[in-house]
């Protein structure tokens, strides 16, 4: 289904993040952590978030580590946890996947197919931004994610 691909050029996106590592099949427990100490963070600092959480993975094998956090203005600081990120801007490819997150790696295969029949390279590390919140959406088959892979 390559036809639901786009290539986009986007604006980078400052944000506050947690990094984790761990097992592979501790993703979701990981991500989740992160996300809940972005989100404090957030709160008790008086800040808000400007946009759905994301997630992006710096190495993924039979360990994994990510990068989980919110996009925020760019006069938010961080501290030593909740630090300061990016999400970088330029020529992207884009694919949202509707359903549940245990079948998102169909759309990065997919992206990955795409970029090696264009000839096209990744140039960073891809990310995901879950728009739909499963607390208010429970039914995961409605559920919308954004993938994105920078590109050469």
């Amino acid at each position: 289904m390559s036809d639901q691909i786009k290539v986009e050029t986007i604006d980078s996106q400052p944000t506050l993040a947690v990094v984790k590592k761990g097992p592979i099949s501790q993703v979701s427990k990981l991500m989740g952590e992160a996300l809940n100490q972005v989100y404090d963070y957030l709160k008790n600092n008086g800040y808000k978030a400007i946009g759905p959480p994301y997630a992006r993975y710096l190495e993924v094998g039979e360990e994994i580590e990510l990068e989980a956090g919110m996009p925020v203005e760019s006069d938010v600081k961080g501290n030593d946890l909740v630090r300061n990120s990016e999400l970088p801007g330029g020529e992207v490819v884009s694919l949202m996947h509707v359903g549940p997150y245990d079948q998102l790696d169909t759309a990065h295969e997919m992206i990955k197919t795409w970029m090696s029949e264009q000839g096209r390279e990744s140039k960073a590390d891809p990310w995901e931004v879950y728009i739909t919140d499963p607390e208010e959406e429970k039914d995961s088959a409605k559920w919308e994610t954004l993938v994105r892979w920078p590109i050469k």
